[in-house]
């Protein structure tokens, strides 16, 4: 429970960030006070708390990536640690500050993002200490991926998995070789099990469950999901959990149709579940009273959806 509503949270905050950045690509966010990589020329601060309620600072100054930590809460801090030795061309939008968090065992993972072009196309980077900020590990793109990423947001799991999310272009490309409009930047998360070392890219997470209802035609089936059960007014459509293939088109109010990737290929029977990926979040969730937080097959929470539209 604690996993999802943290992935929530970093979703909610990047779009509130991804709106901010349309309005500032021709201006810099702040500016730095002065040239070195000394704490007062900071242009961006983050702070974090250690669990031992050692505070910690990340800051961006000079093109470099610097952290210090105090433990009489501001008084005074250590000798700062510069992350990033080489000069960067650090991302400098409305809230692309460096990201840190701080695990039980004192070990601190990092993320920040930089300018690859002067289009704005980013690469968000992250590193990892492991003898409590002396030193940091050499810096590593947080994805395989190539296109742009910007506005890193980091959390931590209970369990003490390091969750990574930021604003991904990746979709842009698919849609430019498919011929469609590109409808814009997605969000887009990872997670790490070794405190920051190697992320590993999430999938979609969020689906509907449906059931066969119907078999009567021999290459398509009918489920009972249709435009009551997901929005489908994008130009995006469901698609199944299992990678199948199986193409979905609407079938009214209560039923939605699949048909086969490949002709004669093979299609689920009469009473059998299976989950479809949300096209579009927001309004697929506003027609449910309930979400349930699985993990695997085993039900971890029910969440009320508090805010449906009333008389949905």
């Amino acid at each position: 429970m604690l996993r999802m509503s943290l992935l929530a949270t970093l979703a909610f905050s990047l779009c509130q960030t991804a709106a901010q950045a349309q309005m500032s690509h021709h201006q810099h966010a702040s500016e730095a006070a002065c040239e070195g990589v000394e704490l007062r020329c900071a242009s961006k601060v983050t702070p974090a708390f250690a669990s031992d309620g050692t505070l910690w600072l990340a800051w961006m100054a000079g093109g470099r990536i610097s952290v210090a930590s105090s433990k009489d809460q501001g008084r005074s801090f250590s000798t700062p640690v510069q992350v990033t030795q080489e000069k960067l061309k650090l991302d400098w939008g409305p809230d692309a500050r460096p990201q840190i968090v701080v695990e039980k065992t004192g070990g601190i993972a990092l993320a920040f993002s930089i300018f690859r072009d002067k289009a704005f196309n980013g690469q968000v980077l992250a590193t990892r200490s492991i003898d409590g900020g002396r030193s940091f590990a050499e810096v590593q793109p947080i994805t395989a991926d190539n296109e742009s990423q910007r506005f890193a947001a980091l959390g931590l799991d209970a369990d003490g998995s390091v969750f990574a999310a930021w604003i991904d272009k990746r979709n842009r490309v698919p849609a430019k070789q498919e011929g469609k409009k590109y409808e814009g930047a997605g969000v887009f998360f990872a997670s790490s099990k070794d405190g920051g070392a190697v992320y590993t890219d999430f999938r979609s997470s969020l689906t509907v469950l449906a059931t066969v209802v119907s078999t009567t035609i021999s290459d398509r089936i009918t489920i009972d999901a249709g435009t009551k059960a997901l929005d489908t007014t994008t130009r995006n459509i469901p698609e199944a959990k299992d990678g199948s293939g199986l193409k979905y088109s609407p079938g009214g109010d209560e039923f939605g149709v699949l048909t086969a990737a490949e002709s004669g290929g093979k299609l689920p029977k009469i009473g059998e579940r299976l989950e479809l990926i949300v096209p579009h979040c927001d309004p697929s969730v506003n027609l449910y009273d309930r979400i349930y937080a699985c993990r695997g097959e085993k039900v971890e929470a029910i969440w009320p959806v508090a805010a449906r539209r009333e008389g949905a």
